[in-house]
């Protein structure tokens, strides 16, 4: 099960770098029991057409909002 507190916060993040100039933000991944939380919440935003995965670690991910992200974003 997807954490929406996570989801939300990936996505308030990248668009505060998005309205601050920078087009990828880079989401380090916790090493602990959050790890899966933020893979599935990572996973399920790119699916949903939200993000694009520019690059993936194991420790951390570069995306970008896209176009429907920035807008959904914007309402939360």
């Amino acid at each position: 099960m997807v954490s929406i507190d996570i989801v939300n916060h990936i996505l308030l993040e990248a668009y505060r770098n998005y309205l601050n100039g920078i087009k990828t933000y880079k989401i380090q991944i916790p090493w602990n029991s959050y790890q899966s939380l933020y893979n599935e919440a990572i996973n399920s935003l790119n699916e949903d057409g939200l993000i694009n995965i520019e690059s993936r670690t194991t420790s951390f991910f570069n995306v970008s909002l896209t176009p429907y992200g920035i807008s959904c974003a914007s309402e939360l």
